[in-house]
């Protein structure tokens, strides 16, 4: 009997200082009833999305000391339309100072019911479209460890336990600051254009 209560000591123990290794998740902001299954392992995130709603979900996690010693994290997803509109598009943006997207591009793939029409990927986003629009699941990494499908690798840069940092995973593709710019300058000459027309009333 003693030898078994060294050995649940043990592994309890054991469980816990994998579970240190570990980055966490922390929060979530979700609205319209989206939910998130969280799968814990070192230095990786691994993520069931049930999407409920077109709006942002945002996860905030926190860094062990394992994730900075690695340097980098991978990042998977697998996402379930429950919304019952479909997914034409999909993004993941990172926010957070030194957590990056590294040059090596994971993969976004379907189960078959759709086809990924385009892809893309910065340093802080990736995105990717489909025809028809996902209503079925959608994978963002390689969550089902399928031949031909990469996780996404990201970067610490700078980084120290116990820091953390934000994913954002939405329906749709954050604009690039390239085009805001477009918009508005869209806007200004639109302005301009109105106030060329407007028409000169006589005194």
């Amino acid at each position: 009997m003693h030898f078994k209560h060294i050995a649940l000591a043990l592994a309890a123990g054991l469980t816990f200082s994998l579970q240190a290794q570990a980055v966490s998740l922390t929060g979530v902001q979700a609205t319209g009833g989206s939910t998130v299954a969280d799968f814990p392992a070192d230095q990786a995130i691994s993520l069931d999305l049930d999407l409920r709603a077109l709006s942002p979900v945002i996860l905030n996690f926190t860094l062990s000391a394992a994730d900075v010693a690695a340097g980098g994290l991978s990042f998977n997803a697998l996402v379930r339309d429950m919304s019952g509109i479909g997914l034409p598009e999909f993004s993941v943006q990172l926010q957070g100072q030194g957590v990056s997207f590294t040059g090596q591009p994971g993969s976004f793939a379907t189960d078959g019911f759709a086809s990924v029409t385009l892809t893309g990927a910065n340093s802080t986003q990736a995105w990717a479209s489909f025809s028809p629009a996902v209503t079925t699941e959608l994978y963002v990494g390689n969550p089902l460890q399928q031949a031909g499908q990469a996780d996404w690798q990201i970067a610490l840069n700078g980084r120290q336990a116990g820091d953390t940092f934000s994913v954002t995973l939405q329906a749709a593709p954050v604009p690039e600051p390239s085009t805001y710019a477009l918009l508005a300058s869209g806007v200004v000459v639109a302005g301009l254009v109105a106030r060329r027309r407007k028409p000169v009333t006589a005194a």
